[in-house]
């Protein structure tokens, strides 16, 4: 008879694996239900950096369901700055989006992937 030893580092994949898994279907459920009440539509697009040179052309960016909210300021309290902290860290991305990019005499359309990044 063997005994599995589950180690520490088995444990953080598997917690792991499951937060991952729960994200997902929640993110599901979400999509579903924004399809469902036409809140589907992207209202954010975010270009997070770019570049160019005589080989090509580099922008990643994000597709968001709401603005992100904007960073501390000296007037809020240690509990606005805290919620919105978590507003910048908690965001509703849109997988699955076509986005068309242009420089100069190029385009080019992406896909945005399951958090939303083209």
């Amino acid at each position: 008879m063997s005994i599995f030893r589950m180690t520490s580092r088995d444990f953080l994949r598997l917690l792991h694996r499951a937060a991952a898994v729960t994200e997902e279907a929640v993110d599901g459920a979400r999509r579903d239900l924004w399809r469902a009440t036409g809140r589907h539509l992207p209202r954010y697009i975010t270009g997070y950096q770019g570049w160019a040179d005589a080989k090509g052309v580099h922008v990643s960016g994000r597709v968001l369901a709401n603005r992100p909210a904007g960073g501390p300021l000296d007037d809020h309290g240690w509990w606005d700055n805290l919620v919105n902290t978590w507003r910048r860290w908690e965001s509703d991305e849109i997988p699955g989006v076509s986005v068309t990019l242009r420089f100069q005499d190029d385009e080019q359309t992406v896909v945005t992937d399951e958090e939303g990044y083209y």
